[in-house]
């Protein structure tokens, strides 16, 4: 019994950080940045500016996605741009290395938080990947 609640903790300790802080790893958040109405000599259409910050164990990939819409069931993406970061967490605080431009990334239970400018941004998460299993023969 003593040696099944070792290895009960054990793995417990394993499975979550040893300070009790949540992690983005393996998991991916986006917010949307901007949106505007332009017209033109048919009707008008929105541009939409999203930011998308997929982590991974060691590296975070952010993407910055331009959609415009000509109705609410047409949107095509018009512009995708992506970059990969390596990144590091401390104290809730994230910091992805040679990117500063959300400086600093607050990490919260389901969200992430930065300033840009006087305007405050979530970002919301999106998914959270599955831990991957061995498969057993």
């Amino acid at each position: 019994m003593k040696t099944f609640i070792i290895i009960l903790l054990s793995t417990l300790i394993f499975n979550m950080n040893l300070n009790g802080q949540e992690s983005p790893k393996l998991k991916s958040y986006e917010c949307l940045l901007s949106s505007h109405c332009s017209k033109t000599t048919i009707g008008g259409f929105m541009t939409y500016n999203y930011c998308q910050l997929k982590f991974e164990s060691d590296s975070v990939t952010i993407l910055y996605r331009t959609e415009e819409s000509l109705s609410q069931d047409n949107n095509t993406v018009v512009d995708k741009t992506q970059v990969k970061h390596s990144w590091e967490l401390e104290n809730n605080i994230i910091k992805i290395h040679g990117f500063n431009d959300y400086d600093p990334i607050i990490l919260h239970k389901d969200s992430l938080t930065f300033t840009r400018g006087n305007q405050d941004i979530t970002l919301q998460i999106l998914e959270e990947k599955p831990p991957t299993q061995p498969k057993l023969h």
